[in-house]
C-alpha cells in the first residue's frame, strides 16, 4: 500500500497532467461566469464553455489509461491541446471586436472581454 501511495505522490508528470485537467474545469467555470455577464448573447460564446467541459470530462476519463495505454493518453492529449489552441485563437479574434478597443476608458477595460484570455486555453 505504501509503495502505491508513494508512486503517485512522487509522479510529477501525473501532477502536471492532473493540473491540466483541473485547469480545463476551472476554465469552464470562468467562461460561464464571464459570458453570463451578457447572457451568452452570441451563440459562439457557448463554444469555449462546451469545449472546456468536454475536455475536462474526456481527460479525466482517460487519465487512468496514461500508464496502461500511454499512446491513447498522448494522442488524445495532443488532440485536445490543438483544439484548445484553435478555440483560443478564435476567441482572440472574437474578443478583438471588444468595446475596449473603441472606448478606451477604465469602464470599458473593466467590463470588456479581455482579448488575451482565450489564449490561456492553450497554455
Amino acid at each position: 500500500m505504501h509503495a502505491v501511495r508513494s508512486s503517485w505522490q512522487s509522479d510529477h508528470q501525473l501532477w502536471i497532467e492532473a493540473f491540466a485537467v483541473f485547469n480545463f474545469g476551472g476554465l469552464a467555470a470562468d467562461i460561464f461566469l464571464a459570458h453570463s455577464q451578457n447572457q451568452f448573447r452570441h451563440q459562439a460564446e457557448y463554444v469555449p464553455l462546451y469545449f472546456s467541459l468536454a475536455a475536462t470530462i474526456v481527460l479525466a476519463a482517460i487519465l487512468p489509461l496514461r500508464r496502461s495505454r500511454p499512446a491513447v493518453w498522448r494522442d488524445v492529449g495532443y488532440l485536445i491541446a490543438w483544439l484548445a489552441v484553435a478555440v483560443g485563437l478564435a476567441g482572440v479574434i472574437f474578443h478583438l471586436d471588444s468595446r475596449f478597443f473603441y472606448d478606451r476608458t477604465i469602464r470599458s477595460l473593466t467590463y470588456a472581454a479581455p482579448f488575451p484570455i482565450p489564449v490561456s486555453v492553450c497554455c
